[in-house]
């Protein structure tokens, strides 16, 4: 099937794998859902990111000039190991909560008054 457009965090929630470009937005509803990614960017600031998401065990990066049905293939296949990137990412994603919800509730203290809590870094 082929569609113009469809509405990306449900697609990714039924996903295994997901193939994207690097940006920002799908990289990081990926992550927050445990989904590990095949990055192929185009431009800006896709592949600093998509060159991240590799670094980091999350997921695979192809430049253009490597995208083919076989490299495609082998690196979809190899993001399936239940012990590789697939199992790094949902690793990531429990570390990382809801972050969105996380950053609501500090800006609701913030507003009512409350002290800015101390950040420390994890690793």
């Amino acid at each position: 099937m082929v569609t113009p457009w469809v509405p990306q965090l449900p697609m990714i929630e039924r996903a295994t794998v997901m193939v994207n470009h690097g940006g920002s937005n799908s990289v990081m509803e990926c992550l927050s859902r445990g989904k590990p990614m095949l990055c192929i960017p185009f431009l800006y600031d896709q592949p600093e990111t998509a060159r991240r998401v590799a670094a980091s065990g999350m997921g695979l990066m192809l430049d253009n000039a490597q995208v083919s049905k076989d490299t495609c293939r082998t690196a979809l296949l190899s993001l399936l190991d239940p012990v590789g990137p697939a199992a790094r990412v949902a690793e990531l994603a429990r570390e990382m909560g809801d972050g969105a919800a996380a950053t609501c509730d500090l800006l609701e203290r913030l507003s009512a008054g409350a002290p800015i809590p101390a950040v420390t870094a994890s690793r």
